[in-house]
């Protein structure tokens, strides 16, 4: 099944979220997600429909992804995204981390070393490995 499916459709047929880079601030100062890509990427991680990989987005030779890669995954099959490729020089699948422009769409985040990325990757990657179920679940309560 294909990711696209868990993209909202607009009037004129393009699948696209609502208020894209909508993020807010909670009261803690946390950066908070934009609520439906937040929950698009959720409910792509629990979907069965990626293969966890770990190291780097995504593993072209095996076809699987770490969880930020999933979030890219969306980002290009998004009107926005339109264009972007992996290995276009802008999403470079081996990359650890979300570009920035994956982040101002989302609302996650950039890089920060200590961060929610920084989170999501030891979750990913890290000793023990959490499934995407888990991770899922995880971005649902945090961002």
């Amino acid at each position: 099944m294909s990711a696209s499916r868990f993209l909202l459709q607009d009037q004129q047929g393009v699948h696209r979220p609502e208020n894209p880079g909508a993020a807010r601030l909670e009261s803690d100062g946390m950066k908070k997600m934009n609520p439906e890509i937040k929950e698009l990427w959720a409910d792509a991680l629990e979907s069965g429909d990626y293969e966890q990989g770990a190291g780097q987005l995504r593993r072209a030779s095996s076809n699987e992804f770490c969880c930020l890669g999933v979030l890219c995954d969306l980002f290009m099959r998004d009107s926005r995204g339109q264009g972007y490729d992996w290995g276009s020089g802008h999403f470079e699948p081996s990359d650890g981390n979300a570009p920035e422009m994956v982040c101002d769409w989302s609302g996650l985040e950039i890089w920060s070393g200590n961060g929610p990325q920084d989170m999501l990757v030891d979750m990913n990657d890290g000793r023990p490995i959490l499934q995407f179920a888990d991770i899922a679940a995880w971005i649902r309560a945090n961002l």
